[in-house]
């Protein structure tokens, strides 16, 4: 029996020797290969330089990729985007109907809405066109279930809206520019005539000046008395819109009816006037021609 005892004690010391050997050699394989992953970053530049390592970080992608498992999903993945491709268009379909809001160039577009002479009615009725399709696409669904995907369509409206809006003070800005100039040409004659109207009568080249300035007004009564409801419209209709315009022109507006009556006021005690100096002036007129 302790001969046996020896024998077993020996074999099992020479088992533990060849798996330390084992174990060694696959530690000096692995340093090996560790030490052929490291690569120099800095040359040295003189012999008392140091070499900076680093271990190359492994790359997983080629395994993941070529893993069938994930290769099986992947294309599972796929085949259920591919199949909902053709719904997910067709529920989108509902947008479509605004792609001239985007597609159109608006300064073209409205070069050759201004080239046929707008009036303040089709200004109008194209800002309202807008505003009740910013409305519409602000009733569109929130979102739209497409198998299990859900479209979230509240940045799409966003974007329609903002374009929308655009559109309303891109129209707004030149409806802006037509009766500000209508108006500022107003004031000129205005003030023009009310300089004019103002000169005193003392001979008769005051008397012909006054009388022009009258024959003026008579010719520009009407047509300005058709303008200044336009201009006053214009203005109301860029305020209730919330279109930007100048608070010195809406300031102004109001203030373009009172001046164009006090100077139809002017002029009719300048003709007044002009009536009660005549017998006077004939008088001088024949006394100097005879």
């Amino acid at each position: 029996k302790d001969r046996l005892s020896k024998v077993r004690q020996q074999e099992a010391g020479n088992l533990e020797e060849r798996r330390s050997s084992v174990t060694s050699t696959f530690t000096d394989v692995s340093d090996a290969a560790s030490i052929r992953r490291l690569r120099f970053l800095d040359a040295p530049t003189s012999d008392s330089d140091s070499y900076s390592v680093v271990t190359q970080i492994n790359n997983y992608y080629k395994g993941v990729a070529e893993n069938k498992e994930v290769t099986r999903l992947a294309g599972m993945l796929s085949t259920c985007i591919n199949s909902t491709k053709k719904e997910v268009t067709t529920a989108l379909e509902q947008f479509k109907k605004y792609h001239h809001i985007w597609k159109v160039e608006r300064d073209e577009a409205l070069q050759e809405f201004m080239q046929t002479r707008p009036s303040l009615s089709e200004f109008e009725a194209q800002i309202f066109y807008y505003n009740q399709l910013a409305d519409e696409i602000m009733a569109q669904v929130e979102f739209v279930n497409v198998g299990a995907i859900a479209i979230y369509t509240e940045p799409l409206k966003l974007s329609l809206t903002t374009e929308t809006k655009a559109w309303m003070q891109h129209y707004g800005k030149y409806c802006n520019i037509k009766y500000r100039t209508e108006m500022d040409n107003i004031f000129t004659f205005i003030e023009e005539l009310t300089k004019r109207l103002s000169r005193p009568i003392k001979d008769l080249d005051d008397i012909r000046i006054a009388m022009g300035a009258l024959k003026e007004i008579r010719e520009k009564q009407i047509e300005i008395d058709m303008s200044i409801g336009p201009i006053e419209e214009s203005y109301a209709l860029l305020s209730k819109h919330e279109l930007l315009h100048a608070r010195e022109e809406a300031e102004k507006v109001d203030t373009l009816r009172y001046s164009w009556e006090r100077l139809l006021q002017q002029a009719m005690e300048v003709q007044d006037h002009l009536i009660s100096l005549q017998p006077n002036f004939r008088g001088g007129l024949i006394s100097n021609v005879k």
